[in-house]
């Protein structure tokens, strides 16, 4: 798992790529020589292709130069790298994953799962060239929680990963009006089928402002509350509904027909 010899902990190692042999690395501790280094968060970039590779790398340097990124190319190579993550106990370092859809052993979809289990609080972004209604909605069924493609101006997606930290998700604007439109029309069928948890009168308006992208000040001010009384509510929500961001919030106020 590119454990380094002659350290007594673990320091960065390369781990060799399984389809092109380009050399990736992986997290490891410090050794005794670098003891008091923090410990810089993480980006995983899976993606194939190596011009998309150095894209995506020029975009979260853009949008998140704190984050340490590294790269894999295959799904066999992501569940090694996510199981060293693991093994080392450093899966809270993980902070979000750039995911290709298209891989040369299988959808990046698989993925969302084991990155889940390793590193529950990083954001799972898909970052591919399809936009048709197959990719998209497997991606958001298996764990996605945001959508871009790559065709978009550099410019524009280092926008939408840097506002992923004010809760704004990260899909590209020609599949948001699609997701919408789909979920629109899917809200009555599943809540005749599978009605939803039920949520206070107050807690449905914050959710239903929540998805119109207010922030809390402004919900507070249109529900005459402080501020302190909207963050309680929109607690309540993603505990009651097992959600951890806006975006996960926008599907489901969809889903209730509450946009």
């Amino acid at each position: 798992m590119g454990i380094c010899p002659g350290y007594s902990g673990y320091r960065q190692c390369p781990i060799r790529s399984e389809n092109n042999g380009a050399t990736t690395r992986a997290p490891q501790r410090a050794g005794r020589n670098g003891l008091n280094e923090p410990r810089r968060a993480l980006a995983l970039v899976i993606e194939d292709v190596p011009a998309m590779q150095a894209l995506l790398r020029d975009v979260l340097a853009g949008a998140h130069p704190e984050l340490e990124v590294s790269v894999v190319d295959s799904v066999r190579a992501a569940r090694r790298w996510l199981h060293a993550l693991a093994a080392d106990e450093q899966g809270d370092r993980l902070k979000l994953a750039l995911v290709d859809m298209g891989l040369p052993d299988g959808s990046g979809a698989e993925l969302f799962a084991q990155i889940t289990d390793v590193a529950p609080d990083a954001m799972r972004i898909v970052a591919t060239i399809y936009d048709d209604d197959e990719h998209l909605f497997e991606a958001f069924a298996a764990g996605a929680q945001g959508y871009l493609l790559k065709d978009e101006e550099r410019a524009s997606l280092v926008t939408r990963l840097r506002n992923i930290a004010r809760g704004e998700p990260a899909v590209s604007p020609s599949l948001a009006h699609r997701i919408l439109g789909h979920f629109s029309r899917q809200s009555k069928v599943l809540a005749e089928e599978a009605p939803g948890i039920k949520l206070t009168a107050r807690e449905t308006e914050t959710l239903q402002m929540l998805s119109r992208g207010l922030r809390v000040a402004e919900a507070a001010t249109l529900l005459g509350v402080s501020h302190h009384t909207v963050s309680s509510h929109i607690k309540a929500i993603y505990a009651k509904l097992g959600i951890s961001s806006r975006a996960e919030a926008t599907l489901e106020a969809v889903r209730r027909g509450l946009v």
